[in-house]
């Protein structure tokens, strides 16, 4: 893993293509981006906060559970992810990844 770089168009075009498809064929086909320009770029992004800030990486899955869902679309329209346990405080810091754009609360 290098370090944060930005978020690249291609990465919006995927969660474009997602929506579009959502389903294992179009996942796999495009996985190698996802994996590159997606979750590495969120990773990346988010070790570099904890690195500043402290505390520890938590990255979510795509996959979704369907077992419970009226939805049974099988990816996420979102990647996200957190980092945990920082010194002094009990906020944790959030960060999404979507069509929509980059959002980051706490």
């Amino acid at each position: 893993m290098t370090g944060f770089d930005g978020v690249t168009r291609a990465a919006f075009g995927w969660f474009d293509g997602l929506a579009a498809d959502n389903s294992k064929a179009y996942f796999a086909e495009h996985r190698e981006l996802y994996e590159r320009e997606i979750r590495g770029a969120l990773e990346a992004l988010l070790e570099e906060l904890a690195d500043e800030r402290g505390g520890r990486v938590k990255l979510f899955r795509q996959q979704r559970d369907t077992r419970f869902s009226a939805d049974k679309s099988p990816y996420k329209a979102t990647t996200y992810g957190l980092i945990l346990d920082r010194p002094g405080t009990e906020a944790g810091l959030y960060t999404e990844l979507s069509a929509a754009g980059l959002f980051a609360g706490t």
